[in-house]
């Protein structure tokens, strides 16, 4: 029989036995760092499906060693309950790929803590539902884990996001593929917060664009995650660094054929995997969205040349569960969190703005969201999904907040603050019935057929020496915004003016630009998109 105590939020608990998987940790230090990885040994208990797992049972799924260290950045940072990165070694302390309760074999898994998302699913939840109709999604199993003799509640074994035939299914790239074919892939990147980068080392380049026009800073740093920046070779750093560079271009304002296909945004991504990305995080109303734990990636040319968004990653505090930047409001877009939040640090990737402006993206989101909405995203799979996670949990829950005395307390960024268990989970099921009544208004008023590729103004002169008037028609009285921007894409000069209905234009006073070519963009309140090109003499 096993008790312990630890400090502020926890008690002592009398852990004994589960219905879930019992998970076992003995490490070389009693309190595992957040980098290396320090070598453990770990037992799984786990005798079948329904079956009671006890933690002095000798029989076990899997026994063996590992190399264990804590993972994640906000989530270590602020949790008392910690999440780590496992990976599975043999006796000289070489990863090897092993099967962890019935999902594929691989060396390197994550124990994600729910701590702040007192539903304990979010994460989980948000995994199954990707994974019915995105490319792939990390598999989950819930369990309970014991570290060096302590108690440390509820976790979710988690697949972490790998290149593997069983995970992100794409080439191998090592220090023999530096040429031909071999050098386009595969690639995997990643935004997010710099943490756990090694000094010394390239973590990854930045965006030559600006994704909030009136902060020039305001650019996209793309990190290395396959190959890591430790492993991957300045040839292929310089290949995928370009192969970004023109699928940004053909997404930003100097594009004015954004979404043709051959020119476009659709000759460089699969726009379905972009369609799926976007679906997830709206449905979520993901705070983090697009700006951090955000993947996508691209294979060999000779395979599938063109990027591919995901998978997606991290949703503890969506969901409803974030009490910043409209994160609880089950009304707006994620995708607009640019203009929600425009001082916080992480911004959005500029091609979200373009792509909601897009009547074609618009058309494609329709048309795949009216079909998930049958099925897989439909309100009985997803409130069936919750009961049967929250099913198989048990009574797991009432030890882990008996550990983590945090019911009725606020833990960063909680929202709603719900006294029991079920309540918070009550909170979850009326705030996704809510938000996808939401989405279903709004998506019904997206395009349902093919529209022009851009909408233009009449600009003239054009070319001109001194100043170019822009006219256009408007149907209601709002707030009319003109940008323009040089050939890099930089904003050079940008207005704003209440309008009337009817006939309108603004008016770019251009003496002092230099020559050359620029693209104009006009944007409405009603999401009205006018762009095209102007050419200084």
């Amino acid at each position: 029989m096993l008790f312990w105590h630890i400090g502020l939020g926890a008690q002592t608990v009398n852990f004994t036995q589960s219905t879930l998987p019992i998970v076992i940790v003995n490490a070389s230090l009693r309190t595992i760092p957040d980098e290396p990885k320090i070598m453990a040994t770990m037992k799984i208990v786990f005798n079948g499906v329904g079956q009671i797992n006890r933690v002095s049972d000798q029989t076990f799924h899997f026994e063996g060693t590992i190399g264990i260290e804590r993972r994640g950045s906000t989530s270590q940072s602020i949790s008392e309950k910690k999440p780590y990165s496992i990976e599975v070694r043999d006796m000289v302390g070489e990863d090897t790929a092993v099967a962890l309760l019935g999902m594929p074999k691989e060396s390197d898994w994550a124990l994600i803590a729910p701590y702040s998302d007192k539903t304990l699913i979010r994460d989980a939840l948000t995994y199954r539902l990707a994974g019915s109709f995105m490319a792939w999604s990390p598999r989950t199993r819930f369990c309970e884990l014991v570290i060096n003799g302590e108690y440390q509640g509820v976790y979710v074994l988690t697949e972490k996001i790998k290149r593997d035939k069983n995970r992100v299914n794409i080439a191998k790239t090592d220090q023999t593929n530096t040429a031909g074919d071999e050098l386009t892939g595969g690639y995997i990147l990643k935004i997010d917060k710099p943490t756990g980068n090694i000094p010394g080392v390239v973590a990854g380049f930045s965006s030559v664009y600006s994704n909030i026009v009136t902060l020039p800073n305001s650019k996209t740093y793309f990190q290395y995650e396959y190959p890591s920046a430790e492993d991957i070779l300045s040839v292929q750093r310089t290949y995928i660094q370009t192969a970004v560079a023109e699928m940004e271009r053909a997404m930003s304002l100097s594009n004015p054929a954004f979404s043709d296909p051959s020119v476009g945004y659709p000759k460089y991504w699969d726009t379905k995997s972009l369609v799926d990305f976007f679906i997830m995080n709206e449905i979520t109303r993901n705070v983090d969205g697009y700006r951090l734990s955000t993947y996508f990636y691209k294979d060999r040319n000779n395979f599938n040349s063109k990027f591919k968004m995901g998978p997606v990653w991290d949703f503890n505090i969506a969901l409803g569960n974030a009490d910043y930047c409209s994160g609880s409001s089950i009304t707006g877009w994620a995708a607009n969190n640019n203009n929600i939040c425009p001082s916080d640090t992480w911004s959005i990737p500029f091609w979200w703005r373009n792509l909601m402006a897009d009547d074609n993206f618009r058309k494609d989101v329709r048309s795949r969201w009216v079909a998930l909405r049958t099925n897989e995203l439909s309100n009985s799979r997803i409130n069936s999904l919750i009961d049967s996670m929250t099913l198989v949990l048990g009574n797991a829950p009432s030890r882990n907040f008996q550990k983590w005395q945090i019911l009725g307390r606020y833990v960063w960024p909680n929202s709603f603050i719900g006294t029991t268990y079920a309540s918070e989970i009550n909170y979850l099921k009326q705030w996704l019935t809510d938000r996808i009544a939401w989405i279903d208004g709004q998506i019904a008023t997206f395009p349902v057929g093919q529209k022009e590729i851009v909408d233009k103004a009449t600009v003239s002169p054009n070319p001109s020496v001194s100043g170019f008037t822009f006219d256009y028609v408007l149907k209601s009285e709002q707030e009319v915004k003109l940008h323009i921007f040089n050939e890099l894409g930089q904003l050079v000069f940008q207005k704003t003016e209440g309008q009337t209905t009817g006939n309108q234009q603004m008016y770019w006073h251009s003496t002092n630009a230099p020559r050359g070519l620029y693209f104009y963009e006009i944007q409405t309140d009603a999401q009205k998109r006018m762009l095209g090109k102007i050419v200084k003499n």
